[in-house]
């Protein structure tokens, strides 16, 4: 996030904790907040300005009169504060943002007021959060919901209980795990919530996950526990993608076998299936025929003996694989003895040969740029 926003944040924090009278539980949130977005260096700097903003924004009396302005002018701050860094958070962002401010909120033992649930309402309608997804976040920042107030279809409960009486969210068994996790699923911003309610110690892509506050777990990650067998993304995922046929595919490797030119055999009777939504490792040792392999699934190499099919067609009649199957190499393609400008010339010369050279200059001067 750019420092333009952040100071934003920390003004939004202040004005929630104005509202909702400061605890060193909740600023320990927005401490916490700042720890994921800069660097340890530069966490003391923005709690130094959180205060400062705390203090312009707490004011002083309890008079009703005072009170009431007080919550006015909150509000209006609050609404001119979201309008102006609306358009330079992603989606991903604001739900981060929306879901810390309602930890705070709800940070302290007394209950939510009615100011603070306008704070949060102004939040959410200015980033665009939809009302289930705003009673969700609001849920899963609450330390006193129950997992029958998680009934919901963008949810997944991960537990070792059977049978538990929801009919709308989903569910999975874990062996032996303590507690239960609790998955919001944000489908627009293609991230996960976690909150995670007791005492083993799970750790997510090397970062360990917070029972008093939701984790945001991203495409890729690997929740681990030292007792336990480990929860990868695939896992959570995976009751939520679409049944329908047209989301689906279905890899084929049938019969299998490459020759080289020399004659040597490099594949011989390969054949597996693999099916979307799963992440596939191919083991071997040095010489085995992993890269030959590679190479014949992604297209750049026709096997000498059977077939690869995607959802039953062959990737080698057709050209269906161009522009469905990527394939990143272990090795960059940058020549070191050729300048940045040069490589892309180069590059772009080999891609659109058929423009001039004065062309493919001003491209390349454009993405420099």
């Amino acid at each position: 996030m750019s420092e333009k926003i952040l100071q934003a944040l920390m003004q939004l924090f202040a004005i929630g904790a104005a509202l909702e009278r400061l605890t060193l539980q909740s600023r320990s949130v927005v401490e916490s907040f700042l720890r994921q977005q800069v660097s340890l260096q530069r966490v003391d700097e923005y709690l130094r300005l959180f205060d400062e903003y705390m203090e312009k924004y707490s004011g002083s009396g309890d008079d009703i009169t005072r009170a009431r302005k007080k919550i006015a002018f909150s509000s209006v701050r609050a609404l001119r504060i979201c309008t102006e860094i609306n358009k330079e958070l992603n989606t991903r962002q604001k739900y981060i943002v929306f879901l810390r401010l309602a930890e705070f909120m709800q940070s302290s033992e007394l209950e939510i007021t009615e100011p603070e649930k306008e704070f949060l309402e102004t939040v959410a309608n200015v980033f665009n959060i939809g009302p289930e997804e705003y009673s969700l976040c609001q849920l899963l920042a609450a330390p006193k919901s129950t997992v029958k107030d998680f009934d919901s279809a963008n949810v997944l409960i991960i537990s070792a209980r059977e049978n538990i009486d929801l009919r709308n969210a989903h569910q999975l068994l874990h062996d032996d795990l303590d507690g239960m996790m609790v998955f919001l699923y944000l489908k627009d911003a293609g991230i996960f919530f976690l909150s995670y309610r007791g005492t083993d110690s799970f750790i997510a892509n090397g970062q360990p996950i917070d029972s008093s506050r939701a984790a945001v777990i991203t495409q890729g990650a690997v929740l681990r526990c030292s007792r336990l067998k480990p929860i990868y993304y695939r896992d959570i995922i995976r009751p939520f993608l679409s049944a329908n046929e047209a989301d689906t595919f279905q890899f084929t490797v049938r019969n299998i076998d490459f020759i080289f030119s020399n004659g040597k055999q490099g594949l011989h009777n390969i054949n597996f299936t693999i099916n979307s939504g799963n992440l596939t490792g191919i083991m071997g040792g040095s010489g085995a025929g992993k890269s030959t392999l590679l190479n014949v699934l992604n297209g750049s190499m026709q096997p000498s003996k059977g077939e690869v099919l995607i959802n039953g067609k062959n990737i080698y009649e057709g050209n269906i694989a161009e522009g469905l199957i990527g394939n990143i190499p272990q090795d960059d393609l940058l020549i070191e003895e050729l300048s940045v400008y040069q490589n892309l010339f180069y590059n772009t010369k080999l891609c659109f040969g058929e423009l001039t050279d004065d062309v493919i200059n001003t491209k390349v001067l454009d993405v420099l740029d």
